[in-house]
């Protein structure tokens, strides 16, 4: 059974760094959300050797963090493959004291279990899937919604105080001075808006048509450029899909590493996105959001911080939650509505935080 205590956590023998992993392995939006942890941990314990396990899509975000020492990358769907076992053994070798999981999921788990690392904390069966909660040393039962603030409260097993939320993204400066001078061919002034018209789910995907009238509406109305970011090749059909149906004044983004997306996103002076890492990562840097919420909750995974707006006209029911391909709850968004909502956050940068739109009645 699970210790349900704080508990201390020091160096093995007084001269060795203590030594700690966050096992996070995906998605990217999912890795953003976590940097407030892996700060307030760095906090918590400022001499501490601090790991990342994740997966190659996210990594490059995560190598020059300040607060990280070492990024582990495991191969994606680890437990398939002979390669992901061996990985495992080699961070057994490498002797961590303590892991902390806030992904909740039996891959995730898993690792520091065969890894052997004494001091596992993750999260109970409440929020904890597929049996991961029975791996742990000590779970954690989270009092907040948002995840950003219940894997903090992982943090607070080994520290009785943390302090506010950080992100600290790190600042691409070789990326960020190339998307700066693509930006600069056709925006001198750099207020252009980002949109993401792509998401892992179909669920978080609004169709391209909806995209590309909130984009007119964009230049005709608000008078700011439009910049539609991809990342793979089915993205990139819809974003181009989107540029010639919204006509000019709308530009498809250049092909990017992570690292450059996420320095082009930083440039914008507003994202609008689906719950999808480009929304986070423009949060993170700061970047006015709104964002369009279908079957994920935006009380749960809603861009973090002031200034933002997380539109969601109809909560669909929990079971809904997992749904990849249930897209009629995302569709209930229409385009005049976000159009409000930019314009909302144009008007005003400094909003006293995330509010919600929802469809009176709703539960």
């Amino acid at each position: 059974m699970a210790d349900k205590g704080q508990f201390n956590v020091g160096s093995r023998d007084g001269q060795d760094r203590l030594r700690v992993a966050i096992v996070r392995l995906s998605a990217i939006g999912d890795c953003v959300l976590t940097l407030p942890l892996l700060c307030a941990l760095r906090q918590a314990l400022p001499e501490a050797h601090v790991a990342w396990v994740v997966e190659p899509a996210a990594a490059p975000l995560l190598v020059d963090h300040d607060a990280l020492d070492e990024v582990v990358v495991f191969p994606r769907r680890w437990m398939r493959c002979r390669q992901g076992w061996k990985q495992c053994f080699e961070l057994r070798r490498k002797r961590f004291d303590l892991v902390i999981d806030p992904q909740g999921l039996l891959k995730s788990a898993l690792i520091g279990y065969l890894a052997g690392v004494p001091v596992r904390i993750g999260f109970d069966k409440t929020w904890a899937r597929e049996g991961s909660h029975w791996f742990y040393s000590h779970t954690v039962r989270p009092v907040h919604r948002h995840v950003v603030d219940a894997q903090r409260e992982l943090v607070r097993r080994v520290a009785s105080h943390i302090g506010p939320v950080e992100f600290r993204m790190p600042v691409y400066h070789e990326e960020r001075q190339r998307m700066q001078n693509w930006i600069d061919q056709f925006c001198s002034n750099s207020e252009f808006v980002v949109v993401h018209v792509g998401a892992s789910w179909a669920s978080r995907r609004w169709l391209p048509g909806r995209w590309a009238e909130l984009a007119r509406m964009l230049v005709s109305e608000l008078r700011r450029p439009v910049v539609a970011v991809w990342g793979n090749t089915d993205e990139r059909r819809w974003a181009e899909d989107v540029v010639r149906w919204a006509g000019g004044g709308v530009y498809l983004a250049p092909p990017t590493t992570l690292r450059e997306m996420a320095a082009l996103v930083s440039l914008a002076c507003l994202a609008v996105a689906g719950d999808s890492g480009p929304l986070h990562i423009a949060a993170a840097y700061g970047v006015p959001v709104v964002g369009l919420y279908g079957v994920t909750r935006c009380e749960v995974s809603g861009p973090y911080g002031t200034g933002h707006v997380a539109i969601q006209v109809s909560v669909p029911p929990l079971t809904a939650g997992r749904r990849r391909k249930d897209v009629r709850w995302i569709q209930k968004v229409h385009p005049q509505l976000v159009l409000g909502a930019c314009r909302r956050v144009l008007e005003s940068r400094k909003l006293p935080g995330p509010w919600q739109l929802r469809e009176r009645g709703a539960a």
